[in-house]
């Protein structure tokens, strides 16, 4: 009979519900773009993961104007075919692409897509397949602009050499204004001049650079000077850190460790007549301004590097903040110096409708509210003198109880079945044995 029980053992094991969870790779684009804009897609490794290869898909006309890799992980990227290797403890970013759209857009939505998705745990597994594409939807603004409760964002359009060679920003207003950051825009290049800023008037010498406070649709046009005459670097280094430099963006933000008192700067003008003056205070401040003036005749230009210290609060005056987050249908208990959240959503719920609204007017940018699943990561940056502070709100699913009680019914009814089957074998075998018995001779 032990021969019996064996079988029956076997057989009921795949009656027994089994839970596997499994941590796939997850992709997070920004929301809404328009036409010549800049923007970024994230890509979130598996909990673990040696190696990844994939095919980034974009729309006709997008294309990959560079990425930024995520801590230990080395890129054998060749173009849209994205390869990864890690090189030791990794983070959840594998690598954060910068893809610019093109001067056009006639369709409402775009969709990016990861193809061909096939990575390894460590170096020796066998390696893995994600038979389907990752998607994610971008909205294009140029056609209908982004509303939220009613509250129609503001855009800033800015015109580079003419009409048709525009770049464009939106927000959100807060009591009817919102700030928008300049840094990150396409610097104009104009043949034996030098860009200086963005102003309103179509033929400007001076501009603004860094931020710009709106209150309705505004334009804004691109500033030249004549070349030679300007007071601008044409090299800033600062030795460990990594700050993308560019002659026309004139503020820079670095992050530094606690016990760094000093940093090494090295500052070029773009031209023998220039004098340079670095400024590096002591950095016992949570919060220190580097300040590197350029002088040229009677020109002169100030850069500045805000360097913060690496302090573990949150709720330093230098991080901007949400003043206020709200998740239609599901409350979180918004507290301004907590960044993460985790809510369980319905499964019918592909986005969610949310309102965050930047402290002190600071820009807000939402990334990865479509095309919801379970262990999707939505990521609000808050950007505000060129820091930016990330909140993030971990989706989870939530279960089909009914599902989950049937399949438990139908185990625990093939369960009995089972049994069933197994007391009724053995009473026939019995019944056998003992019908078969000869009784001794007295």
């Amino acid at each position: 009979m032990k021969k019996y029980q064996k079988y029956l053992v076997l057989f009921l094991l795949l009656f027994i519900p089994l839970k596997v969870n499994a941590y796939g790779v997850q992709f997070s684009c920004q929301k809404s773009i328009k036409a010549n804009d800049k923007f970024e897609c994230t890509i979130y490794s598996p909990s673990i993961c040696s190696q990844i290869t994939m095919d980034l898909i974009l729309p006709e006309g997008f294309t990959l104007e560079g990425e930024k890799v995520g801590k230990n992980f080395k890129s054998l990227s060749n173009d849209n075919n994205l390869s990864y290797n890690a090189t030791g403890d990794i983070d959840k970013i594998i690598t954060t692409l910068s893809i610019k759209a093109p001067s056009q857009l006639i369709n409402e939505n775009y969709n990016i897509e990861l193809a061909n998705i096939k990575y390894k745990y460590t170096i020796d597994d066998s390696e893995f397949e994600i038979k389907s594409n990752i998607i994610e939807t971008i909205k294009n603004n140029s056609i209908k602009p982004t509303t939220t409760n009613n509250v129609k964002n503001l855009v800033l359009t800015l015109y580079s050499l003419n009409e048709e060679d525009t770049q464009s920003l939106s927000c959100t207003p807060s009591n009817g204004s919102c700030e928008l950051i300049l840094t990150n825009l396409n610097i104009p290049i104009k043949a034996g001049y030098i860009f200086t800023g963005w102003g309103q008037e179509k033929e400007c010498t001076s501009g603004i650079t860094d931020k710009f406070l709106i209150t309705e649709d505004t334009s804004l046009y691109a500033c030249f000077k004549e070349n030679g005459t300007s007071a601008q670097l044409k090299k800033l280094v600062i030795e460990g850190y990594d700050i993308n430099f560019e002659p026309n963006i004139y503020e820079y933000t670095i992050k530094v460790d606690n016990n760094v008192e000093d940093l090494n700067i090295y500052a070029e003008g773009e031209n023998n007549e220039s004098k340079v003056t670095v400024d590096i205070p002591k950095l016992n401040q949570k919060e220190n301004i580097v300040t590197i003036k350029v002088v040229n005749n009677s020109t002169e230009n100030n850069y500045k590097i805000y360097v913060l210290k690496d302090i573990e609060e949150r709720n330093i005056v230098s991080l901007p903040m949400l003043s206020s987050l709200v998740i239609d249908n599901y409350p979180i208990n918004f507290d301004p110096n907590t960044n993460e959240y985790t809510i369980e959503v319905s499964p019918n719920d592909k986005s969610l409708n949310i309102t965050a609204i930047g402290d002190n007017n600071a820009s807000v940018v939402v990334q990865g509210n479509n095309n919801l699943t379970n262990e999707s990561i939505i990521n609000i940056l808050v950007s505000e003198k060129g820091y930016i502070n990330t909140y993030i709100i971990n989706v989870k699913m939530e279960k089909n109880i009914i599902l989950e009680y049937i399949y438990y019914l139908i185990a625990f009814i093939g369960a009995i079945f089972m049994f069933t089957v197994y007391f009724v074998v053995k009473y026939v075998i019995n019944n056998k044995n003992n019908n078969g018995t000869v009784k001794p001779k007295k």
